[in-house]
């Protein structure tokens, strides 16, 4: 089948996964340290649209 996926992700969903990780990473591991009260909340908002970012990018590829 010329053009099918062969599993993997796509690029888009290395591009949304990427700060990702990098965010929680940072959060993790105290990194970054910003007084801010929201600020974890903010992370986890962030983090979790780019969770879902990179499952429609997967879902919709798919199709």
């Amino acid at each position: 089948m010329a053009g099918a996926r062969r599993g993997g992700l796509s690029a888009v969903s290395v591009v949304l996964l990427a700060p990702a990780l990098a965010l929680l990473g940072n959060v993790a591991t105290n990194t970054v340290e910003v007084s801010w009260r929201w600020w974890p909340l903010t992370v986890w908002i962030v983090v979790g649209l780019l969770v879902a970012g990179t499952v429609w990018a997967e879902t919709s590829s798919t199709r």
